[in-house]
């Protein structure tokens, strides 16, 4: 006997997977053969599953555009270069931007357009 697995789908929404069919008021259609094992949250889109995409929570995505400013505009290479024979000036410079950037990344308020502002 084949094992079947059957998807309860809210809209394009998979809300379970489950090896018998259910009595819900959702959709009900058998896992298509050939189909990877699908997760509640994935999508179920014209006959096939569609996997989620992992989500970025804002701060997680602050950190990450913070992160990318601060290399851009000090790559490693040039911190540690700075950090090991920069002159005092050159350090500073570099430390005030980073803990600009990084304190821009914490606050839950800032916006994009005051992150394009900073500059050393």
């Amino acid at each position: 006997m084949e094992n079947i697995l059957w998807l309860e789908i809210d809209g394009d929404t998979i809300v379970g997977v489950h090896s018998v069919k259910g009595q819900s008021d959702y959709t009900w259609v058998s896992l298509p053969e050939g189909e990877d094992m699908p997760d509640p949250g994935d999508n179920f889109i014209d006959g096939k599953v569609v996997q989620r995409q992992a989500e970025i929570d804002p701060p997680q995505e602050k950190r990450i555009l913070a992160q990318q400013k601060i290399i851009d505009v000090y790559p490693l290479w040039k911190q540690m270069n700075i950090l090991r024979n920069g002159t005092e000036v050159e350090q500073s410079t570099m430390g005030r931007f980073i803990d600009t950037v990084r304190s821009w990344s914490n606050n839950p308020k800032s916006t994009v357009k005051q992150l394009d502002k900073i500059v050393p």
